[in-house]
């Protein structure tokens, strides 16, 4: 159905993007099908596979419009032309042969070898001896017919079968990487029945993700004739694991969990770490909340029933590896009898237990905010106020600091600030209120001792936990 769909594809897009026409010749089409492989089959060098495709899906006339059919069976003839060619050609090897050294083998070089005595592909991998292409897994043989062509055209449309089969996720990420990189002006379509394609997808822009449904029209007598309806998918509807008969679990699930204290650590970290991402270099890795990362809320003494991965399982505590992602605990620094229950839990998850460098989150918002939220509630004017000294603003509990240093004990808002243990009254609204005020990157220059340090602490483990999407991105710092 692909391959038939190919050149109607084609043209309505070309018509859409106002493609070259050159765009749209033959040669410039390229479908790999699920029909592929590298060994030579039956001592002739005829591509019978892509006889057969020819014959079943085109009418066994290239000349028709056809893409050109590609199935791998021709590459040990391709890259003996290639080699015995023009000085073009060979580069253009050579600097496949590099991409599958650096980006497939990690090794520092691999060699691309049609041996006269042989009439498959021989490859060198590193210092390994040469070996016949059958003498390595079906995957290095599935990453080779897919990827060649792309080093061996330009602007050309690319429509792949099921590029999953034979290979792991991690071989998976590395195709998609290529797919998508940008050096290369081909645009690729592909079919899927892969969770860990559309997973990955969620890590690279210009993808989109359709899904294809089938649904039955009245045809002759009791028969009814299939119909397909296409669909743009959102690039995590949970739609597409039902199209695919698997359960969440394996995909869409972040990589890191930043665990924090109640629902305003929550709406404050969250705002304050966005503004840290924004402070990045341009080319600098950004992660998304609920792709890369999400956060916790594991209400203040309720850690103590959490066990982060020492000797899970031997208690009554839920087990958090099993319960999500790899985990860094956000903790207030409000002394007493906490203490104890921190340098317990710093003994197991080490880095990543962040503690705050101040008494509770709310101690880090700059005064700049602070006074313009004071302001609001007591209606005057922000310049009135008095700041306290940066020790008093870091270290006090934020109602008593503001009923007592900053309104001296007589406060128009009714009831003060202050709640029983010293902490801010209503903190869900005086969050929302700060953070109308929490919009500007300069904001993190005004932090507390600490405070740039801890998100920083933050970031470095989401991107941790997300290596591949990083490498997905590209970033070279």
């Amino acid at each position: 159905m692909f391959a038939r769909a190919a050149n109607e594809l084609t043209e309505r897009l070309a018509r859409i993007d106002a493609v070259d026409v050159k765009r749209l010749a033959p040669e410039h089409r390229v479908y790999i099908p699920v029909l592929r492989g590298l060994r030579n089959l039956g001592g002739s060098n005829q591509d019978i596979f892509a006889q057969r495709i020819t014959t079943e899906y085109f009418n066994g006339d290239r000349a028709a419009g056809a893409p050109r059919i590609f199935t791998g069976l021709s590459l040990y003839e391709d890259v003996k032309r290639q080699l015995l060619g023009a000085r073009d050609g060979r580069q253009r090897l050579r600097s496949y042969e590099q991409f599958l050294a650096k980006h497939i083998f990690d090794v520092g070089d691999v060699t691309l070898i049609p041996r006269h005595d042989h009439d498959v592909l021989c490859i060198k991998i590193g210092d390994e001896s040469e070996r016949a292409v059958h003498d390595l897994g079906d995957g290095i043989q599935s990453v080779v017919t897919l990827t060649y062509l792309l080093f061996n055209n330009e602007h050309t449309w690319f429509f792949l079968e099921e590029p999953e089969l034979f290979l792991h996720p991690g071989l998976q990420r590395k195709v998609l990487n290529l797919l998508l990189s940008d050096t290369h002006d081909h645009r690729t379509f592909l079919t899927t029945h892969s969770n860990h394609f559309l997973d990955m997808s969620l890590d690279y822009g210009g993808v989109a993700v359709y899904g294809i449904y089938k649904t039955h029209v009245p045809g002759q007598g009791d028969e009814k004739e299939p119909r397909f309806r296409v669909e743009l998918l959102d690039g995590a509807d949970q739609g597409a694991l039902s199209l695919l008969g698997v359960r969440n679990s394996s995909v869409f699930l972040v990589n890191a969990t930043i665990w924090v204290e109640g629902v305003t650590d929550r709406y404050y970290l969250r705002a304050l770490f966005e503004l840290y991402q924004q402070s990045l270099p341009n080319r600098s890795w950004r992660a998304d909340e609920d792709v890369h990362y999400s956060f916790v809320e594991y209400g203040g003494g309720n850690v103590v029933h959490f066990a982060f991965g020492e000797r899970a399982g031997e208690d009554r505590r839920v087990n958090v590896t099993r319960l999500c992602a790899r985990a860094i605990v956000v903790a207030d620094d409000d002394g007493g009898t906490k203490k104890e229950r921190l340098e317990a839990m710093q003994e197991v998850l080490g880095d990543r237990l962040v503690v705050l460098p101040v008494r509770e989150v709310e101690n880090l918002l700059p005064w700049s905010v602070l006074r313009e939220v004071i302001a609001s509630y007591e209606k005057c004017d922000p310049s009135s106020l008095t700041e306290p000294d940066a020790t008093n603003l870091q270290q006090t509990p934020l109602g008593s600091l503001i009923d007592d240093q900053v309104l001296n004990g007589s406060p128009q808002r009714k009831g003060g600030y202050k709640a029983e243990s010293g902490t801010i009254k209503a903190k869900p609204d005086f969050c929302e209120r700060a953070l109308v005020h929490m919009k500007d990157v300069s904001l993190l220059n005004h932090l507390p001792s600490g405070g740039k340090e801890l998100l920083e602490r933050i970031y470095e483990f989401v991107r941790s936990q997300n290596e591949d999407a990083v490498a997905g991105h590209g970033d070279a710092s």
